[in-house]
């Protein structure tokens, strides 16, 4: 894993960035994308050879992923579970398992890596970002109430798109005027000229109303 040496102003304003550009493609990159900024961090204030083993092995995951190898996919993230969960590499492994099996049609498999996570001792923001993920997945399964219980608990609304999910899945459900609601309140954050917000405002242009949420 190719590693920067950042002071913290490059750091934040690097993840801001980052969020910024991949902001329309959370199900695929969002998470995974700021939890290598956090084991950036770890890495830095934690360097041992188990840690470096670590490192390693999800290395080489990410080679057999990018090989379409599901097999050592699996196993490797296996090993990554059991013998270094106290790393961050073991959250990787999951989100990388889950983007492996939703790349092959497998968006059942894909959920249950995501849920297999344990994030009891993650950054609350990780965590979160976790659960969309599940939620995304819910609504990929035709799920929408489980989608809108997963949603309930999030307390961080990363930029409008936690808001844009209930949407959807109220949508989903044919509770018209709650999604658009939720449409709404998810263009008062987006940035106006972002694909994010082109998405969103189609969505609730669809559903009726082409007018501009209330600032």
């Amino acid at each position: 894993m190719a590693i920067d040496i950042l002071d913290e102003h490059e750091q934040s304003e690097r993840v801001r960035a980052w969020l910024k550009d991949n902001a329309s493609n959370m199900l695929t990159g969002v998470a995974l994308g700021v939890a290598l900024i956090a084991g950036w961090h770890w890495w830095q204030n934690a360097k041992s050879e188990h840690q470096t083993t670590a490192a390693v092995q999800f290395n080489t995951l990410i080679e057999a992923a990018s090989a379409r190898e599901s097999d050592s996919v699996d196993a490797i993230a296996q090993s990554l579970r059991t013998d270094f969960a106290d790393t961050p590499y073991a959250l990787l492994a999951g989100l990388q398992v889950a983007r492996v099996k939703l790349d092959a049609g497998e968006p059942q498999a894909a959920r249950d890596a995501l849920a297999a996570i344990d994030v009891s001792d993650q950054d609350p923001a990780l965590a979160s970002l976790v659960a969309l993920r599940i939620a995304r997945l819910d609504l990929a399964l035709d799920k929408p109430d489980d989608a809108l219980a997963g949603l309930q608990p999030i307390a961080n609304d990363f930029g409008g798109l936690v808001d844009e999910a209930r949407g959807d899945a109220l949508v989903a459900l044919a509770r018209t005027a709650d999604a658009r609601q939720a449409y709404q309140k998810a263009l008062t954050v987006l940035d106006s000229g972002s694909p994010v917000y082109r998405t969103v405002q189609m969505k609730l242009d669809n559903l009726g109303v082409a007018a501009k949420p209330e600032a």
